[in-house]
């Protein structure tokens, strides 16, 4: 498409673009090949504005859009953000992806495809430097087997944010975390991991769980 606009400039052709509202059409349509939809859409355009195009002149423009409404409703994946909401259901900070389909689909709502776009992409990477700099840290506990409602989680390490019912060891901190360990955020995980083995009155040892940080830098 990008090289069919370069060539229409020294042509004089009319400038090209995507249109929700034809993709949707064409997969409600049934079609499964680049030619079923740009080279036969095409074919039958050109026909109808050449031949047919006093027969819908009166058609009131109302009844083609609400053509195009109906077509791009299944543009939206309602059942991805009710999936999205029951994620994580203990914690509104875990739900990460939910604001950035809200985002995306008020942006491309009201402001078009692009602004919508651009604004998800800049919520993503605002979350990327929070992570950044913030990691997320979580103090682990114990969860005893009559607390536990999943029999894989009897007697395993769980995040006591989660679980009020994990029983913490009165003697060892364990600590793990989620992302990445290096010059931004090693100074507010020793902070943090410091904060929680105070709170101790008697404390042998801190255990940290790096089973979900994939990297660390020299600074960590």
């Amino acid at each position: 498409m990008g090289l069919a606009n370069v060539a229409g400039g020294f042509t004089g052709a009319v400038p090209t673009q995507i249109g929700l509202s034809r993709t949707a059409i064409s997969y409600e349509a049934g079609t499964h090949s680049p030619f079923g939809a740009n080279i036969m859409p095409a074919l039958f355009i050109g026909v109808v504005v050449a031949f047919f195009t006093s027969a819908f002149f009166y058609v009131p423009r109302c009844a083609l859009a609400s053509i195009i409404v109906v077509a791009a409703t299944s543009l939206c994946d309602w059942e991805m953000l009710g999936m999205l909401y029951k994620l994580h259901l203990n914690a509104w900070s875990s739900r990460r992806a939910l604001p950035i389909w809200s985002i995306a689909f008020a942006g491309t709502l009201l402001l078009g495809v692009f602004s919508g776009l651009l604004w998800a992409t800049a919520l993503s990477l605002i979350l990327i430097l929070k992570d950044s700099v913030l990691p997320r840290v979580y103090e682990l506990a114990k969860l005893p087997k009559d607390c536990a409602v999943n029999p894989y989680e009897a007697d395993q390490w769980v995040p006591v944010a989660s679980y009020e019912k994990a029983q913490l060891d009165p003697e060892v901190v364990v600590i793990r975390v989620e992302g990445e360990l290096n010059f931004a955020n090693s100074e507010r995980f020793t902070e943090t991991v410091e904060l929680k083995a105070t709170q101790r009155e008697s404390i042998r040892g801190v255990v940290f769980d790096a089973s979900s940080c994939p990297s660390m830098d020299m600074t960590s």
